[in-house]
């Protein structure tokens, strides 16, 4: 075997590699450049910003420069001790609050404007700040609340006794649905699994229609498939996450709200409005932030 030409596209400006509890050391050895089969990449950089270029707009190519000059460390900044602050890429929040008013103004009348909802989003590193944010924002709208609650199992029946049903129930992790997860109809949610591609793929924002007792209806609000229905069942996950000791699986629907997401997970989406909690900085997601506008 041997002989194909594969195409790898990249913007090393981005997220680095995710390495639990890595070191420094770990995550540059993960690098794709610190593969020994480096060497035998031929590189092509793409030099013209199509997107800005067709919309001959001077304001959108100022903004396209001083992006490209953040990822490349060339941004004006003020230094500190322990902080970098951008000038100019944004209006600071004095608290969460005024961030949500900001973000999402006047969101118990505008909530049913599914396009409003769609062009604005709230991204923070963590995701246990993301869950806050979704939960004060659901709030606010006045639809009604339906809880839906998981059931949670061991994979391997032996482990039951070790690991409780009570247990399980507590775990929170990433890729996976809260083990009690709270819907209401015009609620911008997020799929987390590729049910029925290329229409229903993990990542997929969606809008709740309709919440029934054994399924969720809901309509894609983005992208080429944007107004399709679709009804979604509950299904078993499994977290993709090895920190367990054991295997787990959870039954529930396959969703997450949306009103603000990780800033990894911001990578490919677009958005008119941006929010960013910084109030757990971390790392290496200026670039990525700012580039989702």
């Amino acid at each position: 075997m041997g002989g194909l030409l594969t195409l790898l596209c990249r913007d090393f400006r981005q997220i680095l590699p995710v390495i639990r509890q890595g070191t420094r050391a770990n995550i540059v050895d993960a690098f794709p450049k610190s593969s020994s089969l480096w060497r035998l990449v031929q590189q092509y950089r793409l030099t013209t910003n199509m997107r800005v270029a067709l919309q001959a707009d001077e304001r959108a190519e100022m903004f396209a420069n001083k992006l490209l000059r953040l990822g490349n460390g060339e941004t004006d900044t003020v230094q500190s001790p322990d902080y970098v602050s951008l000038l100019n890429f944004g209006t600071p929040a004095e608290n969460i609050d005024i961030l949500l008013d900001r973000i999402y103004p006047q969101i118990h009348s505008n909530y049913e404007n599914h396009t409003w909802l769609m062009q604005r989003a709230i991204l923070a590193p963590h995701n246990d700040s993301v869950s806050q944010i979704n939960k004060l924002l659901a709030e606010k709208l006045p639809t009604q609340t339906h809880t839906y609650t998981a059931i949670n199992s061991v994979v391997e029946e032996k482990q039951a006794v070790q690991f409780p049903v009570e247990f399980l129930n507590s775990i929170e992790v990433s890729g996976l649905p809260p083990h009690v997860l709270d819907l209401k109809c015009d609620m911008p949610v997020m799929l987390l699994r590729s049910i029925n591609p290329p229409e229903l793929m993990n990542g997929t924002r969606c809008i709740i229609h309709n919440c029934n007792r054994n399924f969720v209806e809901v309509v894609i609000a983005a992208g080429i498939y944007s107004g399709q229905h679709h009804s979604l069942p509950r299904i078993p996950l499994r977290p993709s996450d090895t920190m367990f000791p054991f295997q787990f699986e959870r039954k529930q629907f396959p969703l997450r709200p949306c009103f603000a997401m990780t800033i990894n997970k911001a990578q490919g989406q677009t958005l008119k409005v941006i929010g960013l909690d910084l109030r757990q900085p971390k790392y290496c997601t200026r670039y990525v932030v700012c580039g989702s506008v």
